[in-house]
């Protein structure tokens, strides 16, 4: 089986599976997020980031150039994901006027 995963999730992400599986995710988290944080610019640049660390590193691990577990795998990326997001957030806050300042 894993040279047929191999040949649908090639290196780096790309392939057949890679790119549907990329362009699914993006569009799973655009949602997720337009729907939590309408009011936050910048959700298609964090949903690149999410969809492109899952397929990426998936695809890395597939072709042998991460050497982990299925459960430190799901670990790892569920730790870059959660940094992603935060990092988001934290970016969107610090753009905002500060109230006790006046403009």
């Amino acid at each position: 089986r894993a040279p047929v995963y191999r040949g649908l999730l090639r290196e780096g992400g790309g392939g057949p599976l890679g790119e549907r599986l990329h362009r699914e995710l993006r569009q799973r988290s655009l949602d997720e997020l337009d729907a939590r944080r309408p009011a936050e610019p910048g959700h298609d640049l964090t949903a690149s980031a999410v969809a492109g660390i899952f397929t990426g590193t998936l695809a890395d691990w597939v072709h042998g150039e991460i050497t982990a577990t299925p459960g430190q795998l799901a670990g790892r990326i569920w730790q870059l994901l959660l940094a992603v997001h935060a990092t988001a957030r934290l970016t969107w806050r610090a753009r905002q006027p500060d109230p006790a300042k006046p403009l």
